[in-house]
């Protein structure tokens, strides 16, 4: 016979513990995107400190770089080279994942020259093992304007120039190669606010998109707003940190804030790598600071420990 218990016997009886249990811990998602560095050179850029700065990756443990080739000139010096730059690499357990090139997207005497350009950097990749560029767009004017200026002065068939040439670029870096083209905003872009105009009138199936997410939070922007509007076109990304209260001397006049170490600015890091993994991002995260050519220990400590990412 089963014994009858009342209320106050079956509230101090231990089977009734088990019904208050904690909710498990929600788990992380996997990470399902690639780390690398993105060496910067500054105003000085040459073969040799790309190849000081590949050695110190190297060391801590990075595995994949990008760098801007309208700078360090990599992709000319070593064009009937590529199985010999491919080796250096190799020897440094590096692969070559893209380079950035600045173009001047507008103007109609350069189109050709930027195409060719281009076609040349991504021919290269294609080589090495690369998987993208890193479309930086370059405008010329007036020296006399900032470039904010510069852009908010763009007409409508400037815009259309840039978008059909960009468009152009990438159809044939995909069809020839098999690389990808990203656009890369700058600050100034994010504050002229063209950046969505430039997105909606180029062709997403030709052109993907890169966002700085420092770039962006100096412009005024929200990082992980843009990452939500545009996820779909995103082939890589950029981690840097932006302090707003900082001097720099490469700002234009007027300008205040600089870019500083990961982790010593305002852009939260934790929310964007929440997003990339929950969405299954599967494109390259580049880490960069501004005349940095060489990564950190500190760098790579909060990539690694405070946001909880893998090199490998």
């Amino acid at each position: 016979m089963c014994a009858t218990l009342n209320r106050r016997e079956f509230l101090l009886t231990p089977i009734a513990f088990p019904l208050i249990m904690p909710a498990a811990p929600r788990p992380v998602e996997k990470q399902t995107f690639r780390v690398g560095y993105a060496p910067e050179f500054g105003l000085r850029p040459n073969e040799q400190k790309f190849w000081t700065a590949c050695d110190a990756c190297n060391e801590l443990g990075f595995h994949y770089v990008e760098t801007n080739n309208s700078g360090v000139k990599l992709v000319q010096a070593y064009a009937d080279r590529t199985a010999e730059f491919k080796e250096k690499m190799s020897k440094r357990n590096l692969t070559m994942m893209a380079f950035a090139v600045v173009s001047e997207m507008v103007a109609p005497n350069k189109r050709q020259k930027v195409i060719d350009e281009n076609l040349q950097v991504g021919r290269f990749l294609q080589a090495v093992g690369g998987k993208y560029i890193n479309l930086i767009f370059d405008v010329q004017g007036d020296p006399r304007l900032s470039r904010e200026r510069l852009l908010q002065q763009l007409r409508k068939e400037d815009f259309q120039r840039f978008a059909d040439t960009a468009n152009e670029v990438g159809n044939r870096l995909r069809s020839e190669t098999g690389i990808h083209l990203g656009y890369h905003p700058e600050k100034y872009e994010v504050k002229a606010r063209v950046v969505d105009r430039i997105l909606e009138m180029t062709n997403p199936d030709y052109v993907d998109f890169l966002p700085d997410v420092g770039h962006i939070t100096a412009g005024g922007g929200n990082p992980l707003e843009m990452y939500q509007k545009y996820r779909s076109r995103m082939i890589a990304t950029h981690f840097k940190d932006w302090n707003p209260d900082l001097a720099w001397d490469r700002n234009e006049p007027g300008e205040r804030g600089k870019f500083v170490a990961l982790g010593k600015g305002i852009v939260n890091f934790l929310a964007l790598v929440a997003f990339l993994r929950q969405t299954k991002f599967a494109g390259q995260v580049m880490v960069e600071l501004d005349e940095q050519p060489n990564p950190k220990k500190e760098m790579k400590d909060y990539v690694v420990k405070k946001l909880g990412l893998s090199l490998a």
